[in-house]
C-alpha cells in the first residue's frame, strides 16, 4: 500500500475537501426615484456559503441633479454606502457597476450624464466578505433634495462565495483513502514498538 507521511496524508486530505469559489448572479426590480423620497429593492438569496466577494450593476439608472442622492446597499447587519451626495449637477444616465475594482465613485466620475462603467463605492464592499450568501439584500436610493427625479430600471447582484457543501463522491474516496493509509501506519508503529521493546 501506498505510505505517506501523516503531515502530507493531513494535507492531501485538506486539499480534497477544500471549497470552491463560485459566482452567482441574481436579479433585482427597479424603481422610480423621486423628490424628497427613499426607494428600496430587496434581492432574497437562498443559497448557502460564505461572501467572498461582492459586486452589482444598476442598470439603466437615470437621474437629474447627482448631488440629490445617497445610495447604500445594506445585508447581514452590514451597510455600504455607495453614493453619497456627490457629483454636483451632473446627471445620470446609463449601466453603473460597483465594485472593489472601480477607480472612482460614481458622483466624482466624469461625463455629463455620467458614463457608464465601473465605479467603487465609498466604503468597499468587502465588508461584506464573511458574511453569510443567503438572506436579504437591500439596495437602497434616495433623493434628498427637491426638483429633480429619476429611475432605476433593475438591478442584478454578482455575489462570489465558498460553500461547506458536502464533497463530492470522488472526495469521500480519497479521504477514506487516507484514513485508511494513517490506520496502517500507525498500527506498523505500534508493533515495531512492540517488538523493540519485546527484545
Amino acid at each position: 500500500m501506498l505510505k505517506l507521511p501523516l503531515a502530507a496524508m493531513a494535507s492531501l486530505l485538506v486539499l480534497a475537501a477544500a471549497p470552491t469559489p463560485a459566482q452567482t448572479t441574481y436579479n433585482g426590480a427597479g424603481f422610480a426615484i423621486p423628490d424628497l423620497s427613499t426607494n428600496s429593492s430587496t434581492i432574497t438569496v437562498a443559497d448557502p456559503g460564505v461572501v467572498t466577494n461582492v459586486t452589482f450593476t444598476l442598470n439603466a439608472l437615470s437621474h437629474t441633479f447627482l448631488n440629490d442622492l445617497f445610495g447604500t446597499l445594506s445585508h447581514d447587519g452590514v451597510t455600504v454606502t455607495w453614493l453619497n451626495r456627490t457629483g454636483g449637477s451632473d446627471d445620470l444616465g446609463g449601466t453603473y457597476t460597483i465594485s472593489d475594482l472601480g477607480t472612482t465613485t460614481l458622483g466624482s466620475g466624469v461625463g455629463n450624464p455620467r458614463t457608464s462603467g465601473t465605479y467603487s463605492a465609498f466604503t468597499g464592499l468587502s465588508a461584506f466578505n464573511g458574511t453569510s450568501v443567503s438572506g436579504a439584500w437591500t439596495l437602497t436610493i434616495a433623493d434628498q433634495v427637491g426638483a429633480d427625479v429619476g429611475n432605476l430600471r433593475s438591478w442584478d447582484l454578482s455575489l462570489t462565495g465558498v460553500s461547506g457543501a458536502v464533497p463530492e463522491p470522488a472526495t469521500w474516496a480519497m479521504m477514506l483513502i487516507g484514513f485508511g493509509a494513517i490506520g496502517v501506519s500507525m498500527r506498523r508503529r505500534r508493533s515495531t514498538v512492540k517488538a523493540a521493546l519485546a527484545a
